[in-house]
C-alpha cells in the first residue's frame, strides 16, 4: 500500500513539475508595432525618392527604423518577423539623400554627393528640435503624412 501511495505522490510531482518547466518556457512576445506609412512633402512638393524618414522611440532609442521614400513620395514600413519595435511616442525625422552609390572604373562601389542636394531639412533633420511625432501601437499600421517647410540648406 505504501509502494502505491508513493507511485501516485511521484507521479503528480513529476505531473507538477513538468507542468512548471513549460510555463516558464513559454515566454509571451512583447507587444510590438504593425507599423506605419504615408506620404512626405517638403515645401508643398513630393520628397526627392530615397528621403530617408527615421522613427526614433523617445523612451528607448534602440526602438528606431528608418524607412525610405519611394518614387511617388511615398513610405511604408512594417517590422520583419524577427525584428521587435516597442509601441510608444515616436519622434519622425526627416533627411535628404546626399549621394548614390555608383561603380567605378574597377566595378567598385563608390559614393557620389548628388549635385544640388540639400544638406538638412532644418530642425526636421534633428531629433532633438523636431517636432514631428506620432504614437505607434500594437495591432495597427498607422498612417503618418509629413508635410514641412524647411530651409534647403544646400551642400
Amino acid at each position: 500500500m505504501k509502494e502505491v501511495q508513493m507511485s501516485q505522490y511521484s507521479c503528480r510531482f513529476c505531473s507538477l513539475l513538468a507542468l512548471t518547466i513549460l510555463a516558464g518556457c513559454h515566454r509571451q512576445r512583447s507587444p510590438e508595432i504593425s507599423g506605419v506609412y504615408g506620404t512626405v512633402q517638403i515645401n508643398s512638393s513630393t520628397a526627392t525618392p530615397g528621403t530617408l524618414v527615421s522613427f526614433i522611440n523617445r523612451e528607448n532609442d534602440s526602438d528606431s527604423f528608418t524607412t525610405v521614400v519611394g518614387n511617388d513620395g511615398k513610405y511604408e514600413y512594417r517590422p520583419p518577423a524577427n525584428i521587435t519595435i516597442s509601441p510608444g511616442e515616436f519622434i519622425a525625422v526627416v533627411r535628404p539623400l546626399k549621394s548614390r552609390t555608383v561603380e567605378d572604373e574597377n566595378g567598385m562601389p563608390q559614393s557620389v554627393p548628388i549635385p544640388g542636394a540639400p544638406e538638412s531639412y532644418g530642425k526636421y533633420s534633428d531629433k532633438k528640435k523636431s517636432d514631428l511625432s506620432i504614437r505607434l501601437t500594437t495591432g495597427k499600421v498607422e498612417r503618418f503624412d509629413i508635410s514641412i517647410q524647411a530651409p534647403l540648406k544646400q551642400h
